[in-house]
């Protein structure tokens, strides 16, 4: 099981008009956003195809004009997707191993990407909320740039290079 923790705080935050664009975020990344009392949510998803399941832990709380945000994100594969691993491995072992350690790397590097893209979005929230107070709406995708071998994100439409494994802007994985 691969387990990532970390914690930011923003002064003067609010989470009560924060809440529900933070919900959103998740639930168009994929999760299904479970919020059992006003300063927890929780989110899972789940790839059939790997037997890879995602989730992650959000606490919220206050220590004087600060709010702290806690995100605790886990990748683990189920007992459905390591009893097909397993027999992947039986057939052709050099080969599942070098691939289990290739797999393990691209979630671990998702897990960082999908937490880093996530303060991005709360720092961006929390400086939007200072000076409107209007709803607010998730950043503009990059432009299409480059070499001329981009392609469209097909969560936003945004500009990614050839390599990238999610969108900068929207955070939605490439197939």
């Amino acid at each position: 099981m691969l387990e990532r923790r970390d914690s930011r705080s923003l002064q003067g935050a609010d989470w009560n008009y924060m809440a529900k664009p933070v919900i959103k975020w998740w639930t168009d990344r994929g999760f299904y956003v479970n919020w059992p009392d006003p300063f927890h949510l929780h989110g899972t998803s789940y790839y059939s195809k790997l037997g890879l399941r995602r989730e992650f832990f959000l606490q919220v709380s206050s220590s004087g004009d600060q709010v702290v945000f806690e995100l605790v994100m886990n990748a683990q594969i189920t007992e459905e997707g390591g009893i097909g691993g397993a027999a992947i491995a039986v057939l052709s072992l050099p080969v599942a191993a070098i691939g289990g350690a290739v797999s393990y790397d691209r979630y671990e590097n998702e897990v960082r990407y999908l937490i880093h893209s996530f303060w991005g979005f709360l720092e961006h929230l929390h400086n939007r909320s200072q000076g409107s107070g209007k709803p607010v709406e998730e950043p503009t995708p990059p432009p299409t740039q480059g070499s001329g071998e981009t392609v469209s994100c097909s969560g936003c439409g945004g500009g990614l290079e050839p390599g990238w494994v999610a969108c900068p802007a929207c955070g939605k994985g490439l197939k």
